[in-house]
């Protein structure tokens, strides 16, 4: 019911994040130590951290939160370094 004002809140926090590290959104994926992909028979997107192996941390329903949650993650992770 409320999905298309949390999607609306959290693409203006998207710029506002991309805007503050002067990255893209393709830049930041490439960096960022997590990945997703979808997995068969899943309705939705698992996203992984890539230095290890067979652990997934999170469960997104769409590509758009999936990439939201990994660039949130990115920012968090490098924001006082």
């Amino acid at each position: 019911m409320w999905r298309w004002l949390r999607n609306k809140l959290r693409k203006r926090r998207m710029r506002k994040i991309l805007a503050e590290l002067d990255m893209s959104v393709q830049e930041i994926l490439e960096k960022s130590p997590y990945a997703y992909g979808h997995w068969q028979g899943e309705d939705g997107y698992r996203i992984y951290d890539v230095r290890f192996n067979d652990k997934y941390l999170y469960f997104a329903y769409s590509e758009f939160s999936a990439e939201y949650w990994i660039i949130e993650q990115y920012y968090l992770d490098n924001k006082d370094g």
